[in-house]
C-alpha cells in the first residue's frame, strides 16, 4: 500500500518535473547552474526517476549535483537545508564566518559614510545582486526605479535568491516578503538603510545596557567589601 502511495506521488512529481524541465529558458539554466544542479537530458532524468521508484527510501531526488557550485553559492545566498547532508559542517562554519565578517565590514564602511553615500552603496548592492540573479553582466541593466518583478522580470524563485543574497550581504534578518514589499531597487535599498539604522541603534542600546549593569555590579561589590580589606 505504501509503495502504491509513493508511486502515485512520484507520478505527480514526474509530471511537474516534465512541465518545468522541457521548457526551460536561459535564466532557468543559469539559476540551476548557480544552485549546483547539473543539467540532464529528459531521457536521463526520466531514467533516474524510474530507478528511484525502486528505492526503499520514501523521498528520492533524481538529480546530479555540482558540490563545488553548491559551496560557492551557499557563501553568497546561504546553504539550502536540502543540501546540508552533502556539505561538511566544518566548511559550512567557515563559509558562515566569512559571510558574518563580510556583513560586519559592510556596516563598518557604511558607518563612515554620509547618508547620501550610504544610500548609493546600498543601492549598488541591491542592483548588483539583482543583476546576478537576472543573469546580467552589469548592474547598469537594473534601473534604480524599475520594478523588479513587473518590469525587470524577476520571478518568485529569483526573488527568493535575491532575498538570500541580501541577507548574506547585510547580515540582517529580512522578512521573506521584503523583495515583494519594496518593488524597486531604490525602495529596497531605502528599506535596507532604515533596517540597518534600527539594527545599529539596537546594538548601541544593548552595549550601553551591558555597561550600566557592569557598573552597577561594581558599585554593589564596592559597598559590600569592608574598607580595611
Amino acid at each position: 500500500m505504501r509503495r502504491a502511495a509513493d508511486h502515485f506521488h512520484a507520478e505527480v512529481a514526474r509530471d511537474a518535473l516534465r512541465c518545468r524541465i522541457l521548457r526551460p529558458d536561459e535564466r532557468d539554466h543559469a539559476r540551476m547552474s548557480r544552485g549546483g544542479f547539473i543539467p540532464m537530458s529528459s531521457a536521463d532524468g526520466l531514467a533516474l526517476f524510474d530507478a528511484a521508484l525502486w528505492q526503499e527510501r520514501s523521498s528520492v531526488v533524481p538529480a546530479q549535483f555540482d558540490l563545488a557550485a553548491i559551496r560557492s553559492h551557499s557563501a553568497v545566498g546561504g546553504l539550502p537545508p536540502i543540501f546540508r547532508g552533502l556539505i561538511g559542517a566544518a566548511r559550512r562554519t567557515a563559509e558562515s564566518a566569512a559571510a558574518v565578517e563580510s556583513s560586519a565590514n559592510l556596516r563598518e564602511r557604511l558607518g563612515a559614510m554620509s547618508t547620501a553615500e550610504q544610500q548609493r552603496e546600498l543601492l549598488d548592492i541591491v542592483r548588483s545582486n539583482a543583476a546576478a540573479v537576472l543573469g546580467h553582466d552589469s548592474l547598469d541593466a537594473v534601473g534604480a526605479e524599475l520594478e523588479l518583478i513587473r518590469e525587470l522580470g524577476l520571478d518568485s524563485l529569483g526573488a527568493v535568491e535575491l532575498w538570500n543574497r541580501l541577507k548574506s550581504a547585510t547580515g540582517l534578518k529580512l522578512p521573506t516578503s521584503a523583495v515583494f514589499d519594496h518593488s524597486t531597487p531604490k525602495a529596497l535599498a531605502q528599506y535596507l538603510a532604515s533596517t540597518l539604522d534600527n539594527f545599529g541603534a539596537s546594538a548601541t542600546a544593548q552595549v550601553r545596557e551591558r555597561s550600566r549593569i557592569a557598573s552597577d555590579n561594581e558599585i554593589c561589590l564596592a559597598t559590600r567589601v569592608p574598607a580595611d580589606v
